[in-house]
C-alpha cells in the first residue's frame, strides 16, 4: 500500500463527485488533516449532526446540502477514490481501537453467521492490501471449520494465530474491520444518517 496518499473530507455529490471540505477554514481546526489518523482523530470526537452543523454555520456548505453524504477520498493513478468504509464520528469511535476490535472479534468467534458477513466483506480488498491483512482474512476462513469440530484447543489455536496477523495490520486496515463492524454490524438498525454514501463499493475498484 502506499503510505503517501493525501486524504481529505469531502461532500459527495453525485457520481464520482465530491466537493472538498476546507477543513482550515474551521475554527477548531484551523489546518489541513490530509492522513486517515488525522482525519479520524478529528471526527471521532464529535457528532455527525454537530459537525455538519458547524460546516454550515462557517458557510462551507449550504442547507440543501446538509443531508448529503460525507465522504474521505484519496487521489490515486489520477482518479479520485474513496474509503468505503466512510468518515468516523463519535458513535464509531470505539472500535478504531485495536483491542476493542480484536476483543469483538474473538469473543464472537463461534458466531458463524457472523464470521461469514466479516469474511465476505474484508475478502473483497485482500488484492489492494497487504499480506499480512490477506493472512488475517485467510483465518477468518477457517473459522467455521475449526468451530465444527468442536476442539477447543484447536479452536484456540486459531483464535491465537488471528490476533497474531490482525497485531501486524497496519491503521488503514484495523480501519476497515473496525468501522465495518461497527457501521454495518453493530448499528445496522441504526437508520438515523448515512455515515458514508450508497455507492456500489465494487465502482470504487474499477475508476
Amino acid at each position: 500500500m502506499n503510505d503517501k496518499k493525501i486524504y481529505s473530507l469531502a461532500i459527495f455529490q453525485g457520481k464520482n463527485n465530491f466537493w472538498p471540505i476546507d477543513l482550515k477554514s474551521l475554527s477548531d481546526c484551523k489546518k489541513d488533516l490530509t492522513s486517515l489518523e488525522e482525519i479520524d482523530s478529528y471526527t471521532s470526537a464529535k457528532k455527525r449532526e454537530d459537525f455538519i452543523q458547524n460546516l454550515l454555520d462557517e458557510n462551507l456548505i449550504n442547507e440543501d446540502e446538509r443531508d448529503h453524504s460525507i465522504a474521505i477520498v484519496y487521489k490515486e493513478d489520477n482518479n479520485t477514490k474513496w474509503i468505503p468504509e466512510g468518515p468516523c464520528f463519535i458513535n464509531n469511535s470505539e472500535f478504531l481501537d485495536r483491542d476493542n476490535i480484536i476483543n469483538y472479534i474473538i469473543t464472537n468467534i463461534t458466531d458463524l453467521q457472523l464470521m461469514n458477513k466479516l469474511y465476505n466483506y474484508y475478502s473483497k480488498y485482500v488484492e489492494a492490501r497487504s499480506k499480512e491483512y490477506s493472512k488475517f482474512v485467510e483465518s477468518l476462513n477457517f473459522v467455521h471449520i475449526v468451530v465444527k469440530e468442536n476442539n477447543e484447543n484447536k479452536l484456540n489455536s486459531l483464535c491465537n494465530l488471528i490476533k497474531s496477523y490482525f497485531k501486524e495490520l497496519n491503521y488503514e486496515e484495523i480501519r476497515c474491520i473496525g468501522m465495518y463492524i461497527s457501521k454495518k454490524i453493530i448499528n445496522e438498525k441504526d437508520k438515523t444518517k448515512p455515515l458514508t454514501y450508497n455507492i456500489d463499493d465494487r465502482r470504487n475498484k474499477n475508476e
